[in-house]
C-alpha cells in the first residue's frame, strides 16, 4: 500500500510480513490473570480492525481483548475493552510509539484470575505483556525495519545495460528485476534521503521521461533518483526510457541484501 509521499517519516519498525498473525506470541501470568499477546503487520484501518476482530473471536470467552494499532500514514486506534480507562489500550499504543513502530497491530487478551490488580497494576501488566511480545518477536527475527524507497523503471538497449547498471549501483541503488526482451527492462530501487515535489510528472516529454502516477498528478521525487534520471538521459543522447513511481515503504531486510550488488 502506497503511503503519503509528503510524510516526514522515512523509516520505522514493524512486525515482519512473514509472521503468522494467528500464532500466539507470548503469555504473561500476573496474580492468576493470564495476558496473551498477538501481533500483525497491517497496512490499512480495515486490516487492523479485521485482525483485532479475529483475535476477539478466537478468545470470545476472555474477559478483555485490548488492542492498539498504528499505521505509517499516522492513523491509530486503541481500546481498553472494558478495563479502567487508559490502563490497557493506551499503554500498548504508548509502547508502539516509543519503539518507533508503524503498520502494526498488537492485541493483548486477558483471562481474569479473580484477583483485582488495580489501575497501576493493570497498566504495568499490559505494558509488560506488550514488551514481552516485542522481545519475543525480535528474538525470533520477526521484527523488521521499513524504509521509504523510490523505484525507477528503465528500458534500454543491450549495449547500454552495463552503463545503466553501473549508474544505479554507483548511486547506492539496487536492481530489483531485469527482464531481457527485445530491449532490457530494469526496475531499480533507491532509499529516499530528501524528497521534493515536481509540478508535473510528465516533465521532459522529449526525453521520454514520465511518472507512472499520471500527468495530472504531482510527482514527488528523491534528489538521488532525480540525479540518476538526468544521468540516464545523457546516455546515448537520451535514447532511453525512464519512469518513476511515487515513494513507498519497503522492508529493509530485502533492501540490505539487494544493496550488496556486485560491481560491473
Amino acid at each position: 500500500m502506497q503511503r503519503n509521499p509528503h510524510s516526514s517519516i522515512q523509516e520505522y519498525r514493524s512486525i515482519a510480513t512473514q509472521h503468522d498473525a494467528r500464532e500466539l506470541i507470548s503469555k504473561l501470568d500476573v496474580k492468576k490473570s493470564s495476558f496473551l499477546a498477538y501481533g500483525a503487520h497491517v497496512t490499512s484501518k480495515d486490516e487492523a480492525r479485521a485482525f483485532c476482530a479475529q483475535v476477539a473471536k478466537k478468545h470470545h470467552d476472555a474477559r478483555h481483548v485490548c488492542f492498539a494499532w498504528v499505521l505509517a500514514d499516522g492513523a491509530y486506534q486503541f481500546s481498553d475493552d472494558g478495563e479502567p480507562a487508559q490502563t490497557a489500550g493506551l499503554p500498548l499504543y504508548t509502547l508502539l510509539q516509543h519503539q518507533h513502530m508503524k503498520d502494526v497491530a498488537l492485541c493483548v487478551v486477558r483471562y481474569f484470575g479473580g484477583i483485582l490488580l488495580g489501575t497501576g497494576g493493570l497498566t504495568r501488566a499490559y505494558t509488560e505483556a506488550a514488551q514481552l511480545a516485542l522481545r519475543t518477536l525480535e528474538q525470533a527475527g520477526a521484527l523488521s525495519e521499513w524504509r521509504l524507497v523510490q523505484r525507477l523503471h528503465i528500458v534500454c538497449s543491450y549495449a547500454l545495460y552495463n552503463q545503466v547498471r553501473y549508474c544505479i549501483c554507483s548511486n547506492k541503488g539496487s536492481i530489483e528485476h531485469a527482464e531481457f526482451l527485445q530491449d532490457v527492462h530494469v526496475t531499480a530501487r533507491f532509499a529516499c534521503t530528501k524528497l521534493s515535489a515536481q509540478a508535473s510528472c510528465a516533465a521532459d516529454e522529449a526525453q521520454e521521461t514520465r511518472c507512472e502516477a499520471g500527468e495530472a498528478q504531482p510527482c514527488v521525487i528523491d534528489e538521488t533518483v532525480s540525479a540518476v534520471q538526468r544521468a540516464l538521459r545523457e546516455l546515448a543522447g537520451g535514447n532511453i526510457t525512464v519512469s518513476c513511481d511515487n515513494p513507498s515503504f519497503a522492508e529493509c531486510v530485502a533492501l540490505r541484501e539487494e544493496n550488496d550488488a556486485p560491481g560491473v
